[in-house]
């Protein structure tokens, strides 16, 4: 058996996220169709992150094993040309036997788009959310770095998780703004279920001026998902990197 790892970049809209589920497209399940019929074999992958539906990807790491003889870069050539245009496979190679992209990956870094405008852009609709009100960036980077550390980020959840140790390291985390596109960056080793989303719509708060920044340390201490902010919408959302 060959330990194969693939970089994948894809446009989350159309599917109910990475994780293959009865109620909708996945996209583990279009990899793996595709991957078993040019096997041969059943093909499971392996993902490094389970992105929820709506979210895109950048950069996505998954593996598979197979007892196929095709090399990684005919793998990845005979992928990209039978799969949906909404994903692309950026590479292909052999990894370790004891490679697995749940568990070897050590950070991930994720990008929130917020189009920051009166006028909506027809060209960023399904990858960015509109804000009309002006946001205040500078506040907004401010309570940013309240989330650096290692804590415990139950009120950054939702009922849905299933996670019983809720304590998470976030390494860094920061608001900038380029024009009209306001980003929040956020990078960590793992996150909660919906974990980026509240955090990202606990911050445009601040921006809003329905949080003072210096309150983000007493919102964590409390673990009340009630005193976060709502939970920002899927599409403005982006694993952008990941670290192996």
């Amino acid at each position: 058996m060959k330990n194969i790892m693939l970089k994948l970049k894809y446009d989350g809209t159309n599917y109910v996220g990475w994780q293959k589920q009865p109620n909708g497209a996945t996209i583990q399940g279009e990899i793996e169709a595709r991957l078993s019929a040019l096997c041969g074999e059943n093909i499971t992958v392996i993902g490094c992150s389970r992105t929820d539906s709506g979210v895109h990807a950048r950069e996505y790491v998954c593996n598979f094993s197979t007892n196929s003889l095709l090399q990684p870069y005919a793998i990845k050539r005979a992928l990209n040309a039978k799969l949906p245009h909404d994903i692309v496979v950026l590479s292909a190679e052999y990894v370790a036997d004891d490679f697995n992209s749940r568990y070897t990956v050590q950070s991930k870094t994720y990008v929130y788009q917020i189009l920051n405008c009166e006028e909506r852009d027809p060209f960023l609709g399904k990858y960015a959310y509109h804000v009309k009100q002006p946001l205040d960036v500078e506040s907004m980077n401010l309570a940013s770095k309240h989330f650096i550390g290692t804590y415990d980020f139950r009120a950054f959840t939702t009922a849905e998780g299933s996670e019983k140790n809720t304590t998470r390291t976030i390494t860094d985390c920061c608001a900038e703004r380029a024009d009209n596109l306001v980003t929040i960056i956020v990078t960590g080793e793992s996150f909660l279920h919906n974990m980026v989303r509240i955090i990202a719509g606990t911050i445009i708060k601040v921006g809003q001026g329905g949080i003072l920044a210096d309150e983000i340390p007493r919102i964590i201490e409390s673990g009340e998902r009630t005193l976060a902010g709502a939970t920002a919408p899927a599409k403005g959302l982006f694993l952008s990197e990941v670290t192996i």
